[in-house]
């Protein structure tokens, strides 16, 4: 294996835009798993840091530099793909990890220019998502549809290697080719140190939403929904954990968290780490999932599924029978699932939530089908060639 010995030896770029340097996928995983099992190989992570903040503590194997450091609409985000081939030149990478299509041109020439491998981590259908979502005029989702579309094309056909995040990216993106699925399932040490903690006894209940807060991942549909269950008796908190990108909204959530005392926000101006956000689903009472499901939507599977399912917490998800089937073959999961825009249908809620509460923990998932290292074959081998 001479020829894998050498392609382990090099330095591997990882890059996003928007991520955290120390995102829980690009790097805890993904760049994580290459240094376990390449002793030779060296990190350069390039992502989001905010400006004035210290950047994470290196090491002699991986180096952290900021990409981009501003407000998601600050125009110095535009210098990204030249941060990135200016790093490329730096450190003479011949592997190249990008996990957002804003740097498909720094990987297209630094294909042509270095002969760089470039490899194209899909967490988002980008296309799709501007298609059926409502955060810009029809017109402009259009243009910007046709143009991921036609970057992604352009990358494929320099023999970029896809490595799709979801199975459904595997059909409705087949022109990404070759394609290896890892899916985003969670990192069993992780879970291990949740796992040691005791469950809350929590009164009221706790409930807790994690991750995206935004009107599309349907963060106002669940605290309206929370307010109506209220109404009717029901005593409960939601703790809304996670950075709110868009400042309208994040304006509206403060505002609305400032008029209700059972409301309390953590983060939301800034990106939370993965750690804060796991120690709050460890301590909530029910995880709630209020996704609005569209086309783009509704064949993913949240990474909150399986971290749930490893801390054996109750889920509180959106009606999708894609999702229900798919958490079926897991046994015994605590999952109920109901419709958080239906805001006069309160009384089948409160069976459901009842339920529940009613449900004793049940013995640990030890599914290897749960975490991200039934995945790391698919990644290894990539750089085994």
């Amino acid at each position: 294996m001479p020829a894998a010995q050498n392609d382990a030896s090099d330095t591997v770029l990882l890059a996003s835009v928007l991520k955290p340097l120390e995102d829980v996928r690009i790097y805890q995983k993904i760049g994580k798993s290459l240094l376990r099992h390449f002793p030779d190989m060296r990190l350069c992570v390039l992502a989001y840091h905010p400006i004035g903040e210290d950047l994470p503590v290196a090491s002699e194997r991986v180096r952290f530099v900021r990409l981009f450091g501003r407000g998601r609409l600050h125009f110095t985000r535009l210098w990204a793909n030249f941060r990135l081939i200016y790093q490329a030149k730096n450190t003479q990478a011949h592997h190249l990890i990008i996990s957002t299509w804003e740097l498909i041109p720094a990987a297209l020439f630094l294909s042509f220019w270095r002969g760089t491998r470039i490899l194209y981590d899909v967490q988002e259908n980008y296309a799709a998502n501007l298609r059926h979502t409502q955060v810009y005029p029809w017109f402009l989702r259009k243009i910007l549809a046709y143009k991921i579309s036609m970057l992604e094309y352009l990358l494929a056909r320099r023999g970029c290697v896809f490595m799709m995040a979801e199975e459904c990216y595997l059909s409705e993106m087949p022109w990404l080719k070759p394609a290896v699925l890892l899916e985003n399932k969670c990192l069993r040490e992780e879970i291990k140190v949740y796992r040691s903690k005791t469950n809350p006894k929590n009164e009221p209940k706790k409930w807790v939403f994690t991750g995206t807060v935004s009107r599309e991942y349907g963060v106002f549909d669940l605290i309206e929904y929370c307010e109506e269950l209220r109404k009717d008796g029901l005593r409960f908190s939601l703790n809304i954990v996670g950075y709110a990108a868009i400042q309208a909204e994040r304006k509206q959530l403060i505002r609305w968290a400032t008029e209700r005392d059972w409301l309390q926000l953590k983060g939301i101006a800034q990106p939370v780490a993965h750690a804060v956000i796991l120690e709050e689903i460890q301590k909530a009472d029910i995880v709630c999932m209020p996704y609005r499901i569209n086309q783009s939507y509704a064949g993913r599977i949240p990474t909150k599924f399986f971290e749930c399912i490893a801390l054996q917490k109750a889920m509180l998800i959106s009606l999708n029978l894609f999702w229900e089937e798919y958490l079926s073959k897991f046994g015994e999961v605590r999952a109920e699932f109901v419709d958080f825009r239906d805001k006069k249908n309160t009384a089948q809620s409160q069976e459901k939530i009842t339920k529940l509460y009613a449900q004793k923990d049940f013995k640990e998932n030890e599914s290897e089908n749960i975490f991200w290292e039934n995945q790391e074959g698919s990644l290894l081998a990539l750089f085994e060639k």
